[in-house]
């Protein structure tokens, strides 16, 4: 264990050197004594770097160095503490430019006397650590971190966790037993009652798994379908509004008074549907009555799945007796093999001959809980399949029954991760239980705490995407929605894994985690804290570590703003969905002079101050979702902000032109902005990421500006997009007035676009421009047509020689069907097709790599225009998910029931289950 926090030090060193080094160069012109200890300091680091790395090791192999070691990890952290103060106080030759010539002598003496002192004081400190080090007389015998991560890693997701593609392993039999409960009834008045099934049993076991098998596969049947988690310290407002979002309206400025008041909302809201609902990891009794009092009783064959470790909550779940209990069991030995064998050797075959007997040994020690198995193949699927090899593993892992032995066996994949890994891993730590953690999200914050190493941007984020897909691969982290590409949007940490992550983090005073006055006191010094609780005690924290915390993350229900003053080594500050009773103004925010990320989105913050041009620093800024109107002028000053993620109908100000890092912005509401600003986005030459939208509904409220004006409007954005394709520009998504022609303009005779890999065109245009089929390079394409002919067809098919992902909107159901055929579309992954009448046929050999099928149709358009749903489905003959949106209305139940069946005929042979959800169909005539 005690080697996973290296990392935190390790990569913190190899940033020191890089400052010390600018520090050493031109910039700074350094008294001649101070310069002497600068090196001194860059020579320690150097060796310390090497030594905390050998100290790790010694620990793994019984030597007690850890307190040494802690010593030098805060030692690190206060040098570089110091390098940023006194690198703050001068300033750079640039920002001293302007002053007279006395004043800047007089500034320039005073601040390097006061730099000769810091520096001073970490040299003294470190000679006295070295000199301890030398009385203990410790011998490191150069031996190094075994890690298996080398250079490379995979940057696609296997989603080795959960297989979308086959049912997991031993799962057949639970999945079928649920069904059978949940229909379980003596007569048909009971049939129409709502039916509660509970699935208990300990951590570990596969609960969530099965649930999500279940509704996966029945949510088709149902009106209103959801999964929510529930989790052990439960926020009732939270879950009631993800049961049903809709019931809040979009309108932010307007909330529920009372819990109660949203509890009547939610069951209205139900009364009339025919749901199923699932509540994952529910912990007491007491939270179950809440959420049991919202579900209306409503004959509709409605049904609901919890899950617990809880036997009394299982009790309580139960609709009548505990024949609505369904105990989880562990994997028998057979279902135990195959699944780590599956793992292993990739679905390939079975477990060597020469590697059984040691499998059946690790294997044993698991006990047939299926966490414990996964993480474990997952671990030994990256390491040679030797026979030492597998007997080390297995020499160090207790009996995953016992709770020591689960806790040994998933610390054994932790420690195998490489440095910078085990860093961003546990900084998951900071997440609260169950939360669905965005990639992008997650990936910025590795980037602004340091925990990558790389030089550009781009870089940066490639590296943080391949660390987030080798934690799925390792099975450390479990994804949700894997894309067309391999990446999944977001990941969940299972409960068992937080629980490890958060008490390594405490032991290691890495990542602090209050939930409540509970957790405290909490002795030394803070640099990374995260705050699940609003009490004052907790909230004074922040204020007494404000010298050293470097992060700072809060999650509801917290709805106070620490003050900013003196939280000069902060670099990220999230408080992303948490809503504020007071301070909606960033006030002081001028004092956090190190900061890199800051995420107000989904927040009431309505105002930033002018003082966000001092952030220096700051490369991530995230306010979508705020009340925020606009932005102050100085934002311009932020000569190192990467991304800027707005809402739409924010204003910017004029001088964007001047942000030359800027490299996503996105989304911009042309209309809301001035002529000037429209023009000076053309001089962003890094944009990479653009998101615009030139609508007439995001003026606020303005008056409504003349047609006239909106074409100005667009003449300048047609002139800004086609400076930007010359560039870097890799992601356009557009959204224009109804009528325009600026796409047919950008894109004739061709679309002048080098660099473009996403594009998206979020208004219905007339036809496909004949252009687009000059951009070859484009992997994800959506597009909405009032028409589309053959022609239009194949310019798409003619672009789509690296096209993964391909979504149309179709206003007009063709005459006849279009035809796809075996030309083109050749690496297709994922095709999503909307339209009132399904107008188009697949003939054998049509995309030939397409994995996922996403319809949105009509049955009675469908059927009156073609006759029938035979379009083909059945040669699509990779395929491993359908997805289809039947929209019901004016059709009757044969037509109805002839679409499905048709539809699951389809794809029958591929032994895939297609989703099926019916739209816009009374109640009275659903299964």
């Amino acid at each position: 264990m005690a080697e996973v926090m290296a990392s935190a030090a390790t990569g913190l060193i190899t940033s020191l050197l890089g400052k010390l080094a600018s520090l050493l160069g031109d910039e700074y012109t350094l008294l001649h004594e101070v310069r002497g200890d600068v090196e001194f300091l860059q020579r320690e680091l150097s060796g310390m770097d090497d030594l905390l790395e050998r100290l790790v090791e010694m620990e793994k192999n019984g030597h007690g160095t850890k307190k040494w070691r802690v010593k030098l990890r805060e030692l690190a952290y206060e040098v570089e503490d110091g390098i940023d103060s006194f690198t703050h106080n001068l300033g750079s030759a640039h920002d001293r430019a302007g002053f007279v010539r006395g004043y800047r002598q007089k500034l320039n003496l005073m601040v390097h006397h006061q730099v000769a002192k810091q520096i001073k004081e970490l040299k003294e400190q470190i000679e006295e650590e070295s000199a301890r080090h030398k009385r203990y007389n410790l011998h490191l015998d150069g031996s190094s971190v075994n890690t298996i991560v080398g250079d490379e890693i995979d940057c696609r997701v296997k989603a080795l966790y959960v297989d979308p593609d086959h049912q997991l392993v031993g799962m057949d039999g639970p999945v079928a037993s649920i069904m059978e409960l949940l229909t379980l009834e003596e007569d048909e008045s009971s049939a129409k009652q709502l039916q509660i099934v509970s699935i208990y049993g300990p951590g570990g076991l596969g609960k969530t798994t099965l649930a999500n098998q279940v509704h996966r596969r029945i949510k088709g049947q149902f009106d209103y379908a959801a999964l929510v988690s529930v989790s052990q310290k439960p926020n009732l407002k939270d879950i009631l509004t993800k049961m049903a979002p809709s019931v809040i309206r979009t309108d932010r400025s307007c909330s529920f008074d009372s819990t109660w008041q949203l509890l009547e909302n939610v069951k209205d809201f139900l009364q009339d549907k025919r749901y199923l609902i699932v509540f994952d990891d529910i912990w007491s009794t007491e939270i179950w009555k809440h959420l049991k009092s919202v579900l209306p009783r409503n004959n509709k064959k409605s049904r609901v799945i919890t899950t617990t470790r809880m036997s009394d909550v299982a009790s309580s779940c139960s609709s009548q007796s505990n024949d609505h209990i369904y105990i989880m069991k562990s994997l028998s030995d057979a279902d135990s093999k195959e699944l780590f064998s599956k793992i292993i050797f990739d679905h390939k075959g079975k477990c060597p001959k020469a590697l059984d007997e040691i499998a059946d040994k690790i294997l044993k020690k698991c006990g047939g809980i299926p966490l414990a198995i996964i993480t474990l193949a997952s671990l030994l699927a990256k390491k040679p399949k030797t026979r030492k090899e597998w007997k080390r593993v297995k020499s160090s892992i207790g009996n995953a029954c016992e709770l020591h032995g689960m806790r040994q066996t998933l610390c054994l994949s932790i420690y195998d991760l490489s440095y910078d890994l085990r860093n961003c891993f546990l900084s998951l730590g900071t997440f609260p239980e169950d939360y669905e953690i965005d990639r992008e999200r997650l990936v910025l914050r590795w980037i602004a705490e340091g925990f990558i190493s790389g030089k550009e941007q781009l870089e940066l984020e490639q590296k943080g995407d391949n660390y987030f897909n080798e934690l799925v691969n390792r099975s450390l982290i479990q994804p949700i929605d894997i894309q067309y590409n391999g990446s999944a949007r977001a990941c969940r940490v299972h409960d068992l894994m937080l629980e490890l992550i958060v008490s390594m983090s405490k032991e290691e005073k890495f990542i602090i985690t209050l939930n409540g006055p509970e957790c405290l006191p909490i002795s030394g010094k803070i640099r990374w804290l995260s705050l699940h609780s609003n009490e004052h005690e907790v909230m004074q924290v922040v204020t007494d570590n404000r010298q050293h915390v470097r992060s700072v993350s809060f999650f509801p229900p917290v709805a106070q703003l620490p003050p900013c003053l003196e939280l000069k080594a902060m670099r990220v500050f999230d408080v992303k969905g948490c809503q504020f009773g007071e301070h909606k103004k960033m006030k002081n925010i001028a004092s956090l002079i190190q900061l890199k990320y800051l995420n107000l989105a989904d927040t009431n913050v309505k105002e930033l101050p002018k003082e966000i041009g001092e952030l220096h620093f700051l490369e991530t800024l995230d306010v979508r979702n705020c009340p925020i109107q606009s932005l102050p002028p100085s934002l311009c000053r932020l000569q190192k902000l990467v991304r800027l993620f707005v809402s739409l109908g924010v204003t910017l100000p004029d001088k964007i032109g001047k942000m030359q890092a800027l490299e996503e912005l996105s989304h911009v509401a042309i209309l809301c902005n001035s002529l000037n600003f429209v023009e000076a986005l053309g001089e962003l030459s890094k944009l990479r990421v653009f998101r615009v939208d030139c609508r007439y509904s995001w003026l606020n409220g303005k008056k409504q500006a003349p047609r006239q004006s909106v074409s100005k409007y667009e003449d300048a954005l047609l002139s800004c997009l086609r400076n930007l394709c010359k560039e870097n520009l890799q992601s356009l998504e557009i959204n224009l007035t109804d009528g325009s022609s600026l796409v047919f303009s950008l894109m004739n005779p061709y679309c002048p676009f080098p660099q473009l890999e996403e594009l998206v065109i979020s208004n219905f245009i007339s036809r496909v421009p004949r252009g687009m089929g000059s951009l070859k390079d484009v992997i994800h394409l959506e597009i909405k047509l009032d028409r589309m002919e053959e022609e239009d067809l194949h310019i798409i098919r003619d672009m789509s020689a690296s096209l993964l992902f391909l979504r149309i909107d179709l206003e007009r159901t063709p005459e006849e069907r279009l035809i796809i055929d075996a030309e083109g579309f050749e690496c297709l992954k994922q095709f999503a097709f909307c339209c009132a009448g399904m107008g188009l046929k697949f003939v054998q050999g049509a995309m030939p790599d397409l994995e996922k099928l996403d319809l949105d149709i009509g049955v009675r358009k469908t059927m009156s225009k073609y006759g029938g749903f035979d379009f083909g489905i059945k040669n699509l003959e990779a395929l491993k998910h359908v997805c289809v949106k039947l929209d019901c209305q004016h059709a009757g139940s044969e037509e109805i029931k002839s679409a499905e069946d048709t539809i699951t005929k389809g794809v029958l042979p591929r032994r895939i289950m297609p989703q099926i959800q019916r739209i816009g169909e009374d109640a009275s005539i659903l299964k």
